[in-house]
């Protein structure tokens, strides 16, 4: 995105010299248009024209979409249809600007990667060199859990508790805390990669489960046969938060926001208890209508401020080959 539009780049510099304390990751992710709509029904709000227009003339961060929308959050904006359009689309800072920090790919721009690992490791009060060394570890976690969930069929949201022998054993099996015992995976089948980073993601996954990493020839251009060998996704995200009185001062009960309506709940509890019950039920009808059978649905949750709350469902399948 700065390669295209050097505002992008420049405004990333700035945040290296810039205070956190008065700012946000937000400030790291971007959106920007995709294509223009082909028809006015996919632009059928005021505040959808809007965007599109503001988004036309050059992408915009977080806090700035916030900002000239005047809302507490940009998921009250609607624009959920537009990203499944891919009218518009996000951009942040991903482990492919690590990789170009790193020199192992170069398509675009380095030093604007650099500004956004040096903005966010401030941000985070680290040194940029660890939270470089953070990110894989936390990409090799989320691929083992993948092979490992994927083989032994376990769900690890519902079985790995975060104080449990399961959870002991699977982060000393990576990093070999324990001083006196050792754990260890030792899978059975090499592990193939598909793909331009592969070899960068899964050589150290591969190492951990005590296997072989194939690559297989012309890998780094085989994400055809991972799209037809992959499985499906849909996601959903809801944000409760507080609705305020007047003053502004007392909070008189909460907003449950999907990207198809506002709901209204009393009580803060109730409702989380309901946007995690849509948020479920629409990614599970939403992978099934997908092609996917038999879907298992992932549910997280994360603090985003005073008593404000953002829901991710996630449903996962592989697609009926009937």
């Amino acid at each position: 995105l700065s390669t295209q539009f050097p505002r992008v780049k420049q405004q990333l510099q700035n945040l290296t010299q810039k205070s956190w304390q008065k700012s946000s990751p937000d400030w790291l992710e971007y959106w920007y248009l995709v294509r223009e709509p082909e028809s006015t029904e996919l632009v059928d709000s005021d505040r959808k024209r809007k965007l599109v227009d503001l988004l036309r003339k050059a992408p915009r961060a977080i806090p700035e979409i916030s900002k000239e929308f005047g809302v507490f959050h940009v998921s009250q904006i609607g624009a959920e249809e537009l990203f499944r359009q891919e009218i518009i689309g996000k951009a942040g800072f991903t482990p492919t600007d690590l990789m170009h920090i790193e020199g192992q790919y170069s398509a675009w721009d380095a030093e604007a990667a650099e500004s956004a690992l040096k903005a966010f490791s401030n941000y985070l009060l680290k040194e940029p060199a660890d939270v470089q060394q953070h990110v894989w570890e936390l990409i090799n976690e989320i691929i083992i859990e993948a092979v490992v969930s994927f083989v032994t069929e376990i769900n690890f949201n519902d079985e790995l508790s975060a104080s449990g022998i399961g959870a002991w054993f699977f982060k000393n099996a990576i990093y070999h805390h324990h001083p006196h015992l050792r754990a260890a995976f030792n899978l059975a089948y090499p592990v193939i990669g598909l793909g331009g980073p592969a070899k960068r993601f899964l050589d150290a996954a591969a190492q951990t489960l005590n296997t072989d990493l194939v690559l297989p020839e012309h890998y780094q251009v085989a994400n055809a046969v991972g799209a037809i060998a992959g499985s499906i996704m849909v996601s959903e995200e809801i944000l409760v938060y507080p609705k305020l009185s007047e003053s502004g001062l007392d909070v008189i009960g909460y907003f449950v926001q999907s990207s198809y309506e506002r709901l209204e709940a009393a009580e803060l509890n109730a409702a989380l208890d309901h946007a995690r019950q849509i948020s479920r039920e629409y990614v599970y009808s939403a992978a099934v209508h997908s092609g996917a059978a038999n879907p298992e649905v992932i549910i997280t949750e994360k603090v985003d401020g005073i008593d404000t709350y953002r829901i991710f469902a996630r449903a996962y399948g592989k697609p009926r080959l009937s």
